[in-house]
């Protein structure tokens, strides 16, 4: 079982906020600064958690750094905490977002869509939780978005699969299998049209040929004239989406 315990930096003024992770499989103390979570401290099962905080003050130099080098890495929409706003390429929408702060007798965060306003219901210095929060709306809305796609195309070219699901997946924007199933990623929500419909089709030429045999990028060329062109734009689409969705499935 692993446990995850934020801790505030206003418990701990003079260090950085952390995540403390408790892992079964842990031998040592581990240091590690995320997109979604900023700097996680891995424990193991019976560490003493009172000794944290000196770890985390005799290596903040460390953490200082790799903080600044993530952040150089991410691009300038995407460093701003808590996110101000979502910009979903897919379906040309810009999602404004709104936090309340929930009472104290209310422990379960919500989110509400109203129009193009996203409200959460949660404390923003949950930052897990609230990537959590907004990955679940993302992917209900991504289903909206994708399935009528999906249809279209699979009617408008004559194929056929047996359901359709939409996942959080890390490194893969859709995927086949032999069972029929059809599976999209709903980070699709944040590329452009063009790239949306080559990832559907690119999928239902599954339903032809399982593999990637001259045989089915002939099939994907048919369907999609130019494919190579943007199966190679899709290596750098990941940078589209915000960094601390990438931890989250």
């Amino acid at each position: 079982m692993i446990q995850l315990q934020l801790t505030l930096d206003e418990q701990l003024p003079d260090l950085p906020a952390y995540a403390v992770r408790v892992s079964k499989r842990a031998r040592s103390v581990s240091l590690r600064v995320l997109p979604d979570i900023g700097l996680e401290v891995t424990i193991p099962q019976r560490f003493n958690q009172a000794n944290i905080p000196e770890i985390v003050r005799e290596n903040r130099r460390w953490i200082e750094k790799a903080m600044l080098e993530l952040e150089d890495r991410t691009r300038p929409e995407f460093r701003t905490w808590p996110p101000e706003q979502l910009i979903l390429a897919a379906c040309d929408q810009t999602l404004q977002l709104r936090y309340e702060t929930p009472a104290t007798s209310d422990r379960n965060p919500s989110a509400r869509l109203d129009g193009d306003l996203l409200t959460l219901t949660i404390s923003t210095r949950q930052r897990r939780e609230v990537a959590v929060l907004i990955a679940t709306l993302l992917k209900k809305r991504a289903r909206e978005v994708l399935a009528p796609q999906v249809s279209q195309l699979a009617l408008e070219n004559d194929l056929s699969f047996r359901r359709l699901v939409v996942r959080g997946q890390r490194t893969l924007w859709g995927s086949y299998s032999s069972s029929g199933t059809l599976s999209l990623n709903y980070k699709l929500l944040f590329l452009s049209p063009d790239l949306v419909r080559y990832v559907i089709l690119h999928e239902l030429a599954h339903t032809r040929h399982l593999n990637h045999s001259r045989r089915f990028w002939s099939l994907l060329e048919k369907l999609q004239p130019g494919a190579r062109v943007l199966d190679a734009q899709l290596g750098d689409a990941a940078a589209l989406v915000p960094p601390w969705l990438e931890h989250l499935r």
